[in-house]
């Protein structure tokens, strides 16, 4: 993400851009306005008792992250992918198989797609619907035909647009990594072989047990620019997001980027290591409702990416990260 007016506090751990929030380890952020959101039922954070313990975030309290979890459970019957032709044979397109497990899915109220393990290869874009939910026991790992028409209004591979009750379980993203046709970073949202996976104005998602990575080329040409530039997932508004134990390694952009107004999120017990625009989560161009918690970011050697942002974002907590990173011109 592009950004302006860093101020890095809080020992090199966080970025914040806003000069009327200040920092200080497992407090949380001031709050524009105290009063948002507050009715709701299913607000992720308390104002009132957040703490940043896990077990809060984990009771059958109204507000809680597992409440919003067993709100879109759905049934547990299941629709087996390999049955409408997916193959993970890492030649073939996987895209009109997955396509058609999902829709009977959704049209059944919302089953379980069970992705086969194996490599299973994209060559066409997907825009899942609502009450997708892709599911894997182990061994999926998802990847991308550079020359792949992107899809969307934010050219992406795989693209939620306006959906609602999405949940993503155990499955391996895994980008195209170097370059095929280096474009720099003005040109991300088109850019060659550089497919990425986006949200825009997504509510009631669930990433849990994934992986995203080598999303992008963080190599700079002579004039800076990175090669190619992708996070490894990128969110554009939206409400009411759980990310827990997942993975986000070796992106060229953002591990994950929260952008304009996104609200209310949990990102907890995920690892983040080697993303070079920001190491772990991010929040930028406002939003509100944030807490992050229990996560462990590694930066990249030689990068000089800050860990964690909040940029022009309110009422956020980040507390218990465990963070490694190394001391430069930035902080």
């Amino acid at each position: 993400m592009h950004r302006s007016r860093r101020t890095l506090v809080a020992g090199s751990v966080l970025l914040v851009t806003s000069a009327a929030l200040a920092f200080e380890p497992a407090q949380t952020g001031r709050k524009a306005n105290p009063a948002l959101d507050a009715t709701k039922p299913e607000r992720i954070i308390s104002s009132e008792n957040a703490t940043g313990d896990a077990a809060d975030l984990s009771s059958s309290t109204e507000g809680t992250s597992e409440r919003r979890l067993n709100r879109v459970r759905g049934t547990d019957t299941q629709i087996q992918a390999v049955e409408y032709g997916m193959k993970c044979d890492g030649v073939a397109d996987e895209a009109p198989a997955i396509l058609a497990a999902t829709n009977v899915a959704v049209s059944l109220g919302g089953r379980d797609v069970v992705f086969p393990p194996g490599t299973c290869l994209l060559k066409s874009g997907l825009t899942p619907p609502s009450r997708t939910r892709w599911v894997s026991r182990g061994g999926t790992v998802l990847t991308f035909d550079p020359n792949m028409t992107m899809v969307g209004s934010l050219k992406s591979a795989v693209s939620f647009e306006n959906v609602s009750d999405v949940l993503i379980d155990g499955i391996v993203f895994k980008g195209n990594g170097p370059a095929t046709q280096p474009c720099g970073s003005a040109g991300f949202e088109s850019c060659p072989g550089s497919p990425r996976v986006t949200f825009r104005g997504a509510t009631n998602v669930i990433i849990r047990d994934s992986t995203f990575r080598d999303f992008g080329d963080y190599r700079k040409d002579a004039n800076g620019k990175v090669l190619a530039y992708a996070q490894g997932i990128v969110a554009f508004g939206g409400t009411d997001w759980l990310v827990e134990n997942s993975r986000f390694i070796g992106n060229s952009g953002d591990g994950i980027a929260f952008s304009n107004g996104t609200r209310r999120v949990e990102v907890r017990g995920s690892y983040f290591e080697a993303n070079d625009d920001s190491s772990g989560p991010v929040c930028t161009i406002g939003g509100a409702g944030f807490h992050i918690h229990g996560n462990h970011v590694v930066q990249r050697s030689g990068s000089i990416a800050p860990l964690i942002v909040m940029d022009r974002c309110t009422d956020w907590q980040v507390s218990n990260n465990r963070i490694c990173g190394v001391a430069n011109q930035q902080g």
